[in-house]
């Protein structure tokens, strides 16, 4: 109520033959039945005209009145701040899993894989891969260790199997060196391998 608000108000003749494009525009869209009409002048501005009729009920005045189109650029602002906070939020939120991906995935497999690594060149199975924690990869590497573990029990039974087998058994190496030969080879060849 107590707010003074100041918008230009401009009046013509409705059969003013020197109509500004506007006037002649919303002069079209005025009738006796539809006396008003609004549209935007601009990105800033509306305006709104309205049909005055004499007293013989015929067009006589065409007002304007135009004011700022707040509304609009508010609007805009808004859509500006909510895509720039949108693209930052993405932007974060995309670190951030990285981060985590890096954290507590990437960055285990790859400790993981490099004690595999260290205890296949080093040829022990007493070493075994740390546990970090209780999750899949955890769980992996605990199947890891119970595989390591088993090995030289393994290696003890194919160790038997092979020394106390009736057959001929050799292991070569690339140049057809022998490697290692059965008990069984003195008696089945003659002789012994050295």
């Amino acid at each position: 109520w107590g707010e003074t608000i100041q918008l230009s108000l401009v009046a013509r003749r409705w059969d003013d033959p020197a109509l500004p494009a506007d006037f002649r525009s919303a002069r079209a869209a005025l009738s006796t039945t539809a006396p008003n009409h609004t549209h935007a002048l601009d990105e800033q501005v509306s305006a709104g005209y309205l049909l005055l009729s004499d007293v013989y009920a015929q067009p006589a005045l065409i007002l304007r009145v135009t004011m700022p189109r707040d509304i609009v650029q508010q609007g805009r602002l808004s859509q500006t701040v909510l895509a720039t906070t949108l693209g930052i939020s993405g932007i974060a939120a995309f670190v951030l899993a990285m981060w985590g991906l890096e954290r507590l995935i990437i960055g285990r497999l790859t400790r993981l894989a490099r004690q595999i690594r260290r205890i296949g060149e080093q040829g022990t199975t007493a070493q075994r891969v740390a546990i970090t924690g209780n999750d899949e990869l955890g769980t992996l590497e605990r199947e890891i260790n119970r595989m390591l573990e088993a090995i030289p029990a393994s290696e003890e039974r194919f160790r038997a199997l092979v020394e106390h087998s009736n057959d001929l058994i050799l292991i070569l190496d690339r140049d057809a060196t022998i490697r290692y030969a059965t008990p069984s080879a003195q008696t089945i060849l003659g002789y012994t391998p050295e």
